[in-house]
């Protein structure tokens, strides 16, 4: 191996060592749960930490960024785009993306600090996708979540562990281990308890077309979440990499998510008040940033 940076390139390389981690065997064992140990090469993995640490460019995402959302979940940590990073975040988001190589990635890099957590929540989420060839839009389903943990000698009294609530398991983000789980599945994020340890990691989902499951505050059907997307600004984000020509990242997934609950939201109010009417052309043009939640 020339350079770990050389190895995040070679997609044969890549896809064939996700191939032997048998993803889909050990998440059928584990009934939809499986951590992974020694995810990428030990010195790739290095290298991933030392560009994590050195890495310079995070937004906050605070409990502030949810608009009109019933089941809103206590959350706080920062987060950056592998789209703005692509000779970095971008090359090891793409390789982590290869364990389902037929499936949409959407994945993000995160920090933790101290105070920094996630309440229970199930990470369930719709997303309306264009392809880059112009395609129709078509709403996909999370359906698998995964995080890839980066920070060394992280300890249980730091914090951070990741709590299956389904199985009533703690797991420490040990370094290089990798946790992915079908969604839906109830879990949390532990409040960071070191002063100055930060917990790192990648951290997203894989996205399948259609329907998997209803959301907690759905109240209409898929046209309406269509109607409050911009389907040109989502096939402008997407990257040649991906499985169907596009890839949802954390900024454009926010906003459509908080469109598709704005609107959801505004009808109910309507429906509440006996006024349902169309919104209109402002209506649809407003929208606040919740939280895509890892």
């Amino acid at each position: 191996m020339a350079s770990p940076l050389e190895w995040l390139h070679d997609t044969a390389a890549v896809s064939a060592h996700m191939a032997e981690h048998r993803v889909v065997e050990r998440l059928e064992q584990g009934r939809g749960f499986a951590r992974i140990t020694s995810f990428l090469p030990a010195v790739v993995a290095e290298a991933a930490h030392t560009m994590l640490v050195e890495h310079d460019d995070w937004e906050s995402m605070n409990d502030g960024e949810v608009a009109y959302r019933s089941d809103s979940v206590q959350h706080s940590f920062q987060f950056s785009e592998p789209e703005d990073h692509p000779n970095t975040l971008g090359l090891l988001a793409n390789a982590v993306a290869l364990l389902f190589d037929d499936l949409l990635p959407s994945f993000s890099a995160a920090k933790y600090c101290q105070g920094d957590g996630i309440s229970p929540h199930d990470d369930k989420a719709h997303v309306v996708v264009a392809p880059k060839d112009g395609g129709p839009a078509v709403l996909h389903s999370r359906k698998y979540a995964g995080v890839l943990y980066l920070s060394k000698g992280w300890k249980l009294k730091f914090g951070g562990a990741l709590l299956d609530m389904e199985a009533c398991v703690e797991h420490v983000p040990s370094f290089n281990s990798f946790v992915v789980f079908t969604v839906p599945r109830m879990h949390a994020v532990a409040p960071i308890l070191h002063a100055s340890r930060s917990r790192l990691s990648l951290f997203g989902w894989w996205l399948q077309p259609g329907r998997l499951y209803e959301l907690d505050d759905e109240v209409s059907s898929d046209l309406e979440a269509v109607e409050y997307v911009d389907v040109a600004e989502l096939r402008a984000a997407g990257t040649s990499g991906s499985a169907s020509g596009a890839a949802v990242h954390l900024k454009t997934q926010r906003r459509l998510d908080n469109q598709a609950r704005s609107a959801r939201a505004r009808q109910g109010a309507r429906e509440r008040h006996g006024r349902i009417q169309k919104p209109s052309t402002a209506d649809r043009r407003k929208a606040s940033q919740p939280s895509k939640r890892r």
